[in-house]
């Protein structure tokens, strides 16, 4: 069983009504919520690996790299965490009201053979 805290949509903690931290109970939340905090992160955002994080400013926003670029750079972003294995279907779009990037994907992870089915905004 993986440990860890959850987080909301703002990488803050939750907590319950006795400030108690609400704890990740599954696997396939561990692994939602790492892809979710992953790309969210900037490239050379995190000063403690600037290698870290995806490389928005060189590919999403970069009008001269293609829509099939862009997704395919995420799908490979998302393939190189250490917790999953193998993509078995991965969709983006673009919801033009909120001017956010959606990522669905269904996945394997690296510790369980089930699918795990995820979505992020960004």
């Amino acid at each position: 069983m993986i440990f860890s805290v959850f987080l909301d949509d703002n990488n803050d903690f939750i907590t319950d009504s006795n400030g108690n931290l609400k704890l990740i109970t599954s696997y396939a939340e561990y692994v939602n919520q790492k892809i979710r905090v992953e790309l969210q992160t900037f490239y050379g955002e995190c000063f403690t690996d600037f290698t870290k994080g995806f490389k928005y400013y060189e590919i999403v926003f970069d009008k001269q790299v293609s829509l099939d670029e862009k997704n395919s750079a995420f799908q490979t972003f998302v393939l190189g965490l250490d917790v999953v294995k193998e993509i078995v279907t991965f969709e983006t779009s673009f919801d033009t009201d909120l001017n956010k990037y959606i990522v669905r994907y269904e996945l394997i992870g690296t510790e369980s053979s089930e699918i795990i089915r995820g979505e992020s905004t960004l």
